[in-house]
C-alpha cells in the first residue's frame, strides 16, 4: 500500500541535490487511499442493501437515509436522492411499506 503511493510520489520531478520526501508521505497517500476505498465500498453495500429492502417494502428510514446520503454524489446522486425523497414520501407509498409482508398474518 505505502510502496504504490511512495513510488508515485518519489518519481515526481526535483531540484538537483534535495533530499527525497518524507517516508511518511507515502505511507499517507496509501492510508488516504485505502480510507475513500472503504467509503466507497461501504457506500455501495448501503445501496445493494436498499435495493433489497425496497424490493421486499421494508425498512422505509433505511431507504430514506441512503437517499440523503447519495445526495454527495453529484451530479447523478443528487438527482437520485431527490427522486428517492419524491417517491418515498408519498403517503401511498407510506402505506405500502407499513403494510404486514404477505405471509405474516399465517405465522409462516
Amino acid at each position: 500500500m505505502g510502496f504504490f503511493a511512495g513510488a508515485m510520489i518519489s518519481n515526481l520531478p526535483k531540484p538537483e541535490g534535495s533530499p527525497p520526501p518524507p517516508e511518511f508521505m507515502g505511507w499517507f497517500f496509501g492510508v488516504f487511499g485505502l480510507g475513500i476505498f472503504t467509503l466507497f465500498v461501504a457506500a455501495a453495500v448501503l445501496k445493494f442493501l436498499c435495493a433489497y429492502r425496497l424490493k421486499a417494502r421494508r425498512s422505509r428510514t433505511l431507504c430514506l437515509i441512503v437517499g440523503a446520503l447519495s445526495c454527495f454524489a453529484l451530479p447523478y446522486g443528487m438527482a437520485l436522492g431527490v427522486a428517492t425523497f419524491l417517491v418515498l414520501l408519498r403517503p401511498s407509498v407510506a402505506r405500502q411499506f407499513s403494510a404486514a409482508p404477505p405471509g405474516a398474518a399465517s405465522g409462516r
